[in-house]
């Protein structure tokens, strides 16, 4: 759930970028959006499946739609951010910013399901 609540945050601010004086600024922004907003769905099916499993003990596995949704949403994420990266990477060689920005994975899996907020 914090994964997901800092994406949305994340979005947020990408959203409310002021890029007018960067050339290509609202592709840049664009993009970086379209990349944020695929991971976040991407976290919250992760977030709803963990719940899921949680709450049925586990039954519905990896059948579950959340589930499929989330690597789905997960899949589109990476190709965003690439893209992203891509256009990102000459611009900030150009003005001396860092190169290759990494993004926090989606996957909650590491994380134990206990952890997760709802019912005991």
């Amino acid at each position: 759930m914090q994964i997901a609540n800092e994406r949305s945050q994340e979005l947020t601010n990408a959203e409310e970028l002021n890029v007018d004086a960067i050339g290509g600024g609202d592709t840049l922004k664009s993009e970086l959006v379209q990349a944020l907003r695929a991971s976040l769905s991407a976290d919250q099916d992760y977030v709803s499946w963990a719940r899921q499993q949680k709450d049925n003990g586990c039954s519905e596995g990896e059948n579950s739609q959340y589930y499929t949704d989330a690597l789905s949403f997960d899949s589109q994420a990476k190709v965003d951010k690439d893209t992203f990266r891509s256009s990102w990477n000459p611009v900030a060689q150009k003005y001396g910013y860092q190169t290759d920005p990494t993004f926090p994975r989606s996957d909650p899996r590491p994380y134990p399901i206990s952890d997760l907020p709802g019912p005991n």
